[in-house]
C-alpha cells in the first residue's frame, strides 16, 4: 500500500490511468504525479487539477504504476525508482511480449514489479474490503459530475460494429460512450 509521502508516477492517461490519479486525489496524496507521451492529455490532466510532468525529465520517484501498455515504461522506470521503489504494471497486454531488462538497477536497488489485477482484492485488503464494499467506495467516487468529461466519443449500439476500429484508433478516446 502506497505511503502518502510516496512520490507516485502514474504513466499514461487513459481511463485506468485518470481514475488511479483520482483514487489518490480522493485520499488527499500530494505528491502524485502523471504523463502521457500523447501531449493532448495534458488539458484533461489540467482540468482535474493533476501534476503534468514530463517523465524524461523525472529523477526519483519511490512508485510508478504504468497504464501506458508500453514495456519501455518498466526499462526507463528502473533508473528513477528508489531503492526498493515499486513498478506496478497496471496495463493490458493480451498476447504481446515484450522485454525486461533484469540486470542494472532492478537487483542494485532491491526494485519490485507488481502486477496490479483489478478483478480481485489483494490478500492484504480482504480483511477492509469486500466485493459489495469495495464496489460501493467506486460508486462513491464515481458520482463527481466532473468525470463525465471522461466521455471523450459516443455512438448508438446499433453503429458499434461499424464505428469499432474508429474507437480503439483514436489515440485521443479515453472513455466512449454506448447509447442503447
Amino acid at each position: 500500500m502506497p505511503n502518502k509521502k510516496d512520490k507516485i508516477i502514474i504513466i499514461g492517461l487513459g481511463s485506468v490511468g485518470i481514475l488511479t490519479a483520482y483514487y489518490f486525489q480522493l485520499r488527499k496524496f500530494n505528491q502524485v504525479y502523471v504523463y502521457d507521451s500523447n501531449l493532448k492529455k495534458k488539458s484533461i490532466a489540467k482540468y482535474f487539477k493533476f501534476k503534468f510532468i514530463d517523465f524524461n525529465k523525472i529523477k526519483s520517484a519511490d512508485i510508478v504504476i504504468n497504464t501506458s501498455s508500453d514495456y519501455n515504461i518498466l526499462t526507463n522506470s528502473m533508473k528513477i525508482l528508489s531503492n526498493e521503489g515499486k513498478f506496478i504494471e497496471a496495463s493490458w497486454y493480451g498476447n504481446k511480449k515484450g522485454l525486461i531488462n533484469l540486470g542494472g538497477h532492478f537487483h542494485s536497488k532491491r526494485l519490485k514489479i507488481i502486477s496490479s489485477q483489478v478483478s480481485q482484492i489483494p490478500i492484504h485488503l480482504k480483511d477492509k474490503y469486500d466485493f459489495n464494499k469495495r464496489l460501493k467506495l467506486a460508486i462513491n467516487a464515481l458520482k463527481n459530475d466532473k468525470l463525465k468529461k471522461l466521455i471523450t466519443s459516443e455512438s448508438t449500439f446499433f453503429n458499434l460494429e461499424k464505428d469499432y476500429f474508429k474507437i480503439i484508433n483514436n489515440k485521443n478516446t479515453i472513455m466512449h460512450l454506448i447509447k442503447y
